[in-house]
C-alpha cells in the first residue's frame, strides 16, 4: 500500500471507532476522556436577547438567542442534570454525521450518551445515510455505517439524562409515528430540559406539539411543518443555531460546532469554561 493509501486507512480508522467499527462489533466504545461530574449553578440561567438577534452568547460566532414569552411551567428554573448522561434518539436511515459527531464529542466531555432506537436493544444497530450537499436540488443520499445502539429503547427514563439530542435524516419520518418517541419529547420540553435538534429532528418537535409560539431552525423542507405546529421558523445559514430558551436547533450537520456549543452550555454553562 502508497504511504498515501496508508495515511487515508489511518485517518478512516481514526474517524470510525467504537460503535461504527464493523470489523470488531463485540468492543465497547473506548472512552478518551470521561472526565468528573460537571459542577453545577443553582439559579443560573442563560440571558436572552431581542428576537432574533445575532449574538455571540457563548463565545462562539453563529449562535443566535432568540427570546419567547415564557410559559408557568418555563418560569420555573431550569432543571439541572441529576446524572450525566444525555438520551440521543435514533433510527435506520439517521444522517451519519448527525448521529456519530454529536455521540463522539458527548463522550469526549465525559458524558454517557445513550443512544436508543424505538423497537432495538442495546447492542443492536442501525445503518446510517450519509447526507451531502452536492449542487442538486436538494440534498444527496449515500450509504452509511451500522451505528451499535448504546441502550435500549423499552427501558429508557426521561428523568434519568440532563439532556435530549434528536438527531435527523430521514428516520425522523417513521419516528414520530412512535407514542412513545413523543412522549419522550414532551417531557423534555414541558419540564424545560436542555433539547438540541438538528435538520430533520424537528419533525419529532412538530409531531410532539411542543413549539407552539417557539422559535427555532431546522432544514429548509421542513419549515411548513415548523409554521404549521405554531412555531416561527428562523433562516438561518447552514452552520448557525438559534437558541430559544431550553431548546437549540441547527439546519444542518454544517451547523454541529454551534449546536454542539449551545447545547452543552445549556446543561452546564460552565463545562466548556
Amino acid at each position: 500500500m502508497s504511504r498515501q493509501g496508508q495515511e487515508n486507512t489511518r485517518h478512516l480508522s481514526f474517524l470510525v471507532p467504537g460503535p461504527l467499527c464493523k470489523t470488531r462489533p463485540d468492543r465497547q466504545n473506548p472512552r478518551i476522556f470521561r472526565g468528573k461530574p460537571q459542577r453545577k449553578r443553582e439559579g443560573q440561567d442563560i440571558p436572552l436577547c431581542g428576537q432574533g438577534a445575532r449574538v455571540d452568547p457563548f463565545g462562539f460566532p453563529g449562535l443566535f438567542l432568540c427570546q419567547t414569552p415564557k410559559t408557568a411551567a418555563q418560569e420555573n428554573q431550569m432543571k439541572r442534570p441529576r446524572q450525566n448522561k444525555i438520551l440521543m434518539i435514533v433510527g435506520d436511515y439517521s444522517e451519519d454525521y448527525e448521529v456519530m459527531v454529536p455521540f463522539q464529542a458527548l463522550s469526549m466531555l465525559g458524558f454517557t450518551v445513550e443512544t436508543v432506537c424505538p423497537g432495538k436493544r442495546k447492542g443492536e444497530t442501525i445503518r446510517t445515510a450519509i447526507h451531502d450537499f452536492e449542487g442538486d436540488q436538494t440534498y444527496s443520499e449515500k450509504p452509511g455505517h451500522l451505528f451499535r445502539l448504546t441502550a435500549s429503547f423499552a427501558s429508557v427514563s426521561p428523568e434519568d439524562h440532563a439532556g435530549l439530542y434528536l438527531a435527523g435524516g430521514r428516520a425522523c419520518e417513521y419516528l414520530r409515528l412512535d407514542p412513545q418517541v413523543l412522549a419522550i419529547v414532551r417531557a423534555f420540553m414541558t419540564e424545560n430540559r436542555p433539547v438540541a435538534a438538528i435538520c430533520h429532528g424537528a419533525q419529532l418537535l412538530t409531531a410532539a406539539d411542543v413549539v407552539r409560539g417557539r422559535r427555532l431552525t431546522a432544514y429548509p423542507a421542513v419549515e411548513p411543518e415548523v409554521t404549521a405546529a405554531g412555531a416561527h421558523f428562523v433562516a438561518t445559514a447552514p452552520e448557525q443555531t438559534v437558541i430559544d430558551g431550553n431548546l437549540a436547533t441547527a439546519p444542518a450537520w454544517p451547523g454541529h460546532p454551534t449546536l454542539m456549543r449551545a447545547f452543552v452550555s445549556l446543561i452546564d454553562p460552565d463545562i466548556l469554561n
